[in-house]
């Protein structure tokens, strides 16, 4: 198994990171001894490498720590991940519709409303407003509202819902046990 990280802004390395969870007293094997993991980066923006059909383009997101959005492109198809993001980085603002352009399916981070979101700038999340307007630059066919506040109601999630597929049609909000298809 290969596991890839490319969103340290640091010299951090993912075996790092890895080692700091898998250590004692919570963990006794020390992750660089595992032999069947081999720990990859990559920097956000680049390719990742594949011998396969399947094509997997990254963009650098608007997050503290550092944040990679993912466009996976398979036989025509296309799906981007577009998490850990917060809208407001111009250069990562004005790459974002190019990088979704004509996606299937856009999953984006919608933890907050446009009248929340100046109390909780900086906390690296974006808005479901946001969304819309990146779905509609970006001619997504179906925009999944991601990364909900955990203090919202499932009410609360329906009237989101329901306004940003007014706003654009087909928005769809992420639900517990939610099937995509393309």
């Amino acid at each position: 198994m290969t596991a890839w990280a490319g969103h340290f802004q640091d010299e951090t390395s993912l075996v790092d990171i890895v080692s700091r969870v898998m250590s004692p007293p919570i963990f006794p094997v020390a992750a660089k001894t595992l032999k069947g993991v081999e720990f990859k980066s990559f920097t956000a923006g680049e390719q990742i490498p594949r011998t396969d059909d399947l094509v997997i383009r990254t963009i650098r997101l608007n997050h503290p720590g550092g944040a990679c959005g993912y466009r996976f492109e398979y036989h025509g198809k296309s799906i981007c991940i577009i998490t850990d993001h917060e809208h407001g980085d111009p250069e990562v603002d004005a790459a974002l519709p190019k990088f979704v352009e004509g996606a299937d399916i856009m999953i984006y981070d919608a933890m907050f409303t446009d009248d929340e979101y100046e109390t909780f700038r900086g906390w690296g999340h974006s808005t479901w407003q946001k969304a819309v307007q990146l779905a509609r630059e970006g001619h997504v066919k179906t925009p999944v509202l991601f990364h909900h506040d955990p203090r919202r109601t499932d009410d609360e999630l329906d009237e989101i819902g329901l306004a940003a597929s007014n706003a654009y049609a087909g928005t769809l909000v992420a639900s517990e046990g939610m099937i995509l298809r393309l």
